[in-house]
């Protein structure tokens, strides 16, 4: 189309511009509602992953391989203060998630080894 300056040519392309910030704020819109989608049936799948691995008593190692989030369980022990320390942390991330009643009979146990790391971690300041 040629504009030539005229009211009505001003009009269509304004309403042109319009119909296209429309179209492209909607289309945002619906990419944006499928990433959050995507995000939620992942985390879905996930959750459902770890309940069935709970259920049937199977460290998540077993079902989801070597890329787990729980850490490199699936490897050789680490063999830096480093990796023995992300490896407890994983270990404790994975207490986390199981069910409270699963964990409660070890309470006792859990406190002396918090007590140890706490001794351990007091001895590094003497």
């Amino acid at each position: 189309m040629y504009y030539n300056g005229n009211d009505d040519d001003e009009r269509i392309m304004r309403q042109r511009m319009r119909q296209m910030r429309h179209d492209l704020a909607h289309a945002e819109h619906e990419r944006a509602h499928a990433i959050k989608n995507e995000i939620k049936e992942a985390a879905h799948a996930q959750k459902e992953m770890m309940k069935q691995a709970i259920k049937n008593g199977t460290f998540p190692m077993e079902i989801i391989g070597n890329a787990s989030f729980c850490g490199d369980f699936g490897k050789s022990s680490p063999r830096t203060v480093d990796g023995i320390l992300d490896e407890i942390d994983s270990y404790i991330s994975y207490l986390e998630d199981l069910p409270k009643e699963k964990v409660a009979p070890y309470e006792e146990k859990l406190g002396k080894t918090g007590e140890h790391l706490k001794s351990l971690k007091d001895s590094l300041k003497k």
